[in-house]
């Protein structure tokens, strides 16, 4: 048993493991059920594991939330998550529930954008829905966020051992395992019952648009000819009178005040860029184009 342990350990893949991921993973590929340490042992003996020394401790932790729901700790990681199997640098943006360590909601994203976060809390919001009291608390050190940094320690070590023995190597890949694998993993290995056992999540008001509450938005200048210029481009408004609040998706009866562009060939909500207009005259209208999360959707919201 020792000798396929430690044979085991020798193998590419498994470069770095500790004890207690390769116990993990000798029980997965070998049907070997041995303790962490003795498999420390064991690597020690060969020469190959070290017991790192753990710093004091100087500062008292945060007491946690009481019941699931009442701080959501939100934050994004940086790192070679896929090694050199796939792209680089690709960022981890994730949610953990503070009462019970929970990873309510995680995805791997290309970029760390305003627009890949406000994704993540719009999934999260829609599978859990509102935490308590929502108030933005920012964290101005690593050690202010205290948990969710450990907690990225934690997957920069285990997570990406476990997708390069899973062989993962694209985006696409990783969100999967995220899904499928390391999460449920994660709430079923790391999380803890709090000790208030009510849920705070609060359910969302009906009828709330999400993805508008959550877009981008920019002000432009309408001229006489109902256009707006965007990224060297004009989007044409559906004719009305200057001054009118556009009114609904689509410009319905919604009271929503939120109306879609229309492309230049005058196809409302249309999503390929538009062909370019006549300069518009002197402005008579303020509007606010809004961006939403979706591809590349674009809606504006009226203003006098």
């Amino acid at each position: 048993m020792r000798e396929q342990v430690l044979a085991l350990a020798a193998e590419p893949v498994y470069a770095g493991f500790g004890p207690t991921l390769l116990a993990e993973h000798a029980r997965r590929r070998l049907g070997v059920r041995v303790s962490a340490e003795t498999v420390r042992a064991w690597l020690a003996q060969a020469g190959r594991w070290q017991r790192k020394r753990k710093r004091a401790k100087r500062r008292s932790r945060r007491p946690r939330r009481a019941a699931l729901g009442e701080l959501v700790q939100w934050d994004s990681s940086v790192h070679a998550w896929l090694e050199d199997r796939g792209p680089a640098g690709l960022v981890l943006v994730a949610l953990h529930d503070d009462a019970t360590a929970r990873m309510q909601h995680g995805r791997f994203v290309a970029r760390d954008t305003g627009a890949a976060n406000r994704r993540a809390i719009i999934e999260c919001l829609k599978r859990h829905g509102r935490p308590l009291g929502v108030e933005l608390v920012l964290a101005g050190s690593p050690q202010a966020k205290g948990r969710v940094e450990r907690a990225f320690g934690t997957a920069q070590d285990r997570l990406v051992k476990e997708m390069r023995v899973a062989g993962v190597a694209t985006l696409d890949g990783a969100n999967r395992f995220l899904a499928e694998r390391w999460i449920p993993f994660w709430n079923e290995r790391f999380a803890v019952a709090p000790a208030d056992p009510r849920d705070a999540h609060r359910p969302l008001p009906p009828g709330i648009d999400l993805e508008a509450l959550f877009a981008e938005t920019e002000t432009r200048v309408v001229g006489r000819d109902y256009t707006v210029r965007w990224k060297n481009g004009f989007w044409q408004n559906p004719k009305r009178r200057p001054g009118r609040r556009a009114r609904g998706p689509g410009c319905g009866s919604s009271s929503s005040g939120v109306c879609r562009a229309s492309c230049a060939s005058g196809e409302a909500g249309g999503t390929s860029r538009p062909s370019v207009l006549r300069r518009g005259s002197r402005p008579r209208l303020v509007l606010v184009l809004v961006r939403s999360l979706r591809s590349r959707d674009r809606t504006i919201r009226g203003a006098s």
